[in-house]
């Protein structure tokens, strides 16, 4: 991204993120330094130079400081599809069903959205996982007349023992629960 600032000087901005949805262009103060800016806070203004030599003028509007340009042009003359591929889509939009974004790029809210389903997604496929209900029972009167018990796995986490699984026994009258390590379910 290319910035024309007031003084004449062109800012060329580098790894820089792309959203359509933002009316605002952002730029990072702390980045600008380590490229080797120099950014000095001067009440309502900031000014910009580069090794001593006076760059630009940024003054505060609305709590930022707004650069003061000429103009700004894009570098890049079209988004690569692999930052807006459909998959990144899926997870930034926290799994959402691949037909919904389709409805969604047909109304306009999503661009350059491929919509088809790539590659399998864990998180999307364990989310509809369905099990069906537990019969009812009548709750129990007497102390460890019933126990219910599960066995579970930490998923991709293992404990300090190396236990990758617990299992867990609850009385029902008492609703007393015990868990146990395990490092395998036999």
């Amino acid at each position: 991204m290319e910035l024309t600032l007031t003084s004449e000087k062109t800012l060329t901005l580098k790894t820089v993120k792309h959203d359509p949805s933002i009316s605002k262009n952002l730029v990072s103060g702390s980045l600008l330094c380590d490229a080797g800016m120099r950014l000095d806070f001067q009440g309502e203004k900031v000014v910009l130079s580069y090794k001593k030599m006076f760059f630009g003028n940024a003054y505060r509007t609305v709590g930022m400081y707004k650069i003061s340009t000429i103009v700004f042009t894009s570098v890049i003359n079209e988004l690569s599809t692999s930052e807006y591929s459909s998959t990144l889509w899926h997870k930034k939009l926290g799994h959402v069903n691949y037909r919904k974004m389709l409805n969604m790029k047909k109304l306009g809210l999503l661009q350059n959205c491929g919509g088809n389903k790539s590659e399998k997604c864990e998180v999307y496929i364990q989310a509809k996982i369905t099990r069906k209900p537990f019969p009812t029972v009548t709750r129990s009167t007497n102390l460890l007349d019933l126990i219910h018990s599960d066995t579970c796995d930490f998923k991709t986490f293992v404990t300090r023992g190396g236990m990758k699984y617990f299992i867990t026994f609850i009385d029902d009258h008492s609703r007393f629960c015990h868990v146990y390590l395990l490092k395998s379910k036999d």
